[in-house]
């Protein structure tokens, strides 16, 4: 009986083994955003990104990191610098920077980061209040929304760790 059970199982497996290589032979092997904007690797330079200030980098600096081989840029975006007024975005900036970086070959890492007057009173505090939050989060999605097909690689919060926020409000 056991040995009878045991061969039954032992024929399942094999077909949902000949099963999972039918699929993976016959799938495509990644998607094309996917080959349009791979992963960083483990190759030098590859996942390794230049941190650049907002609003001192141009052009020139993102031509020199390309030149240098870095394949990334890594920038804040930072909240207050595109809401002004409460769902009112201003991606201008931005955009130009990652115009200019693609141009250059290099991918945008953002840092979702900072807080937002308009929400916390002051610029410099994160969002705890349920408006705050909401304000927060409707940010990142309005920002992942446009900026979705680009290839960026997303960061929420640097180092959390070493703000004001407690594991709850992370």
């Amino acid at each position: 009986m056991v040995a009878s059970l045991l061969r039954k199982i032992n024929g399942v497996w094999r077909l949902v083994g000949a099963s999972l290589t039918l699929l993976a032979v016959s799938a495509p092997a990644q998607l094309p955003y996917r080959v349009k904007y791979p992963l960083p690797t483990l190759r030098p330079f590859d996942g390794m990104a230049v941190n650049v200030r907002n609003a001192s980098v141009t052009s020139t600096d993102l031509q020199k990191i390309a030149a240098t081989g870095f394949k990334w840029v890594r920038v804040d975006l930072t909240w207050a610098a595109v809401e002004y007024v409460k769902g009112s975005y201003d991606w201008t900036w931005y955009d130009g920077l990652i115009q200019n970086a693609q141009a250059n070959g290099l991918r945008v890492m953002f840092v979702v980061n900072g807080g937002n007057a308009a929400y916390t009173g002051s610029n410099s505090t994160l969002a705890t209040t349920p408006t705050g939050l909401t304000g927060m989060c409707n940010f990142v999605s309005a920002a992942v929304q446009r900026y979705v097909h680009l290839g960026i690689m997303w960061e929420i919060l640097n180092e959390p760790d070493l703000t004001a926020l407690i594991a709850a409000q992370y």
